[in-house]
């Protein structure tokens, strides 16, 4: 509902889309999805990560990725965001 105040709810500020899921898409449609839909309410996606294979990829007890490949397109992302 927060775009039937203001369309442009994301005021061109920097983002990561990121998604996840648990099987082998990493929840990609969703994720091209809400890409395509960034224009619409002024976001200004400098990146996106999907993540297939949640559960192989992170320590879900310690909070952090395990994946190195992962990790590495993480770090990418966050440098375009902060650049």
């Amino acid at each position: 509902w927060a775009t039937r105040i203001d369309r442009e709810l994301f005021k061109q500020k920097p983002a990561v889309y990121l998604a996840t899921s648990p099987g082998p898409s990493g929840a990609k449609s969703v994720l091209a999805a809400a890409e395509a839909s960034a224009p619409f309410y002024a976001a200004n996606v400098k990146a996106t990560v999907s993540v297939p294979g949640f559960y192989d990829k992170f320590d879900t007890e310690a909070g952090k990725a395990t994946d190195e490949a992962l990790i590495t397109e993480l770090k990418a992302a966050a440098a375009k965001l902060a650049g």
